[in-house]
């Protein structure tokens, strides 16, 4: 039909964001972090149809936001496109999680009509039920559909070679079920201050703590923290390995989650 188009789409849930707004009334700082969170979304929307690079209107990147969701979009025919959807939500996952706020989607390529906040399409539903039944952890799931058709566009200056290099770089398998999830945490050398990502970490491991000792009791919501503080360790392992006094620090116990 021609009002849908091959888009790169991703799906994004904030998780316990319902929860954390009923906690309101009982903490002051869940309330600043709501409002923390909001913001950074409301600013991602305003960036991208009001900022800096809106004058440059050749991407047609699309963003919708609908209460704890986020939805964006790329052109198929963009070159980079996927790799530019990657980091976009680098970016936005590095900047919740050190608020303490946890995300789950999904990332696919088909057909999709987005103009604003109207998206609908077999691609929007798609990356929606990605993020619903597949995802189920706080990861980024990217299926083959939007790794393959990332690779048929290149970024200008990319071979096949080095596209498949930098979108390769931005994704681990899941061992349990070998779906393919956006490794956001590695990326460290995305921050303005890449030595400062120790701190960064720091306050992300707080949250992570955090949630599951509070979920303790609650099998379905702590077993999704299990994943990630497995996650985050690894990522320290592999980021700090060398370095035994900042991995030590910097490592969660894993008699919290074992």
């Amino acid at each position: 039909m021609k009002f849908y188009e091959n888009r790169f789409i991703v799906f994004l849930d904030i998780l316990g964001f319902k929860e954390l707004v009923k906690k309101t009334t009982q903490d002051e700082s869940n309330f600043e972090t709501i409002s923390k969170v909001l913001n950074y979304i409301s600013e991602v929307r305003n960036e991208n149809y009001h900022g800096f690079l809106a004058q440059y209107d050749t991407i047609k990147k699309e963003v919708s936001v609908f209460s704890d969701s986020i939805v964006i979009s790329y052109p198929g025919d963009t070159r980079g496109g996927l790799f530019f959807l990657l980091m976009d939500l680098v970016f936005i996952c590095l900047q919740l999680n050190f608020n303490g706020i946890f995300v789950r989607g999904g990332v696919t390529f088909g057909s999709l009509y987005h103009k604003r906040n109207v998206c609908f399409g077999p691609a929007m539903i798609a990356a929606y039920e990605m993020e619903q039944k597949f995802a189920i952890t706080p990861r980024i799931i990217v299926d083959t559909l939007a790794i393959t058709n990332g690779l048929k566009s290149p970024g200008y200056a990319n071979s096949f070679e080095e596209e498949a290099d930098y979108i390769g770089g931005l994704l681990k398998q899941d061992e349990d079920d070998n779906w393919f999830y956006l490794d956001y945490l590695s990326q460290r050398e995305e921050l303005d201050f890449p030595e400062e990502y120790p701190y960064f970490l720091n306050e992300i491991k707080s949250s992570i703590i955090k949630n599951l000792i509070e979920a303790k009791d609650d099998t379905n919501i702590y077993s999704k923290y299990v994943w990630y503080a497995k996650y985050y360790n690894r990522t320290i392992e592999n980021l700090y390995g060398n370095c035994i006094e900042l991995r030590s620090e910097l490592s969660i116990d894993e008699k919290l989650y074992k």
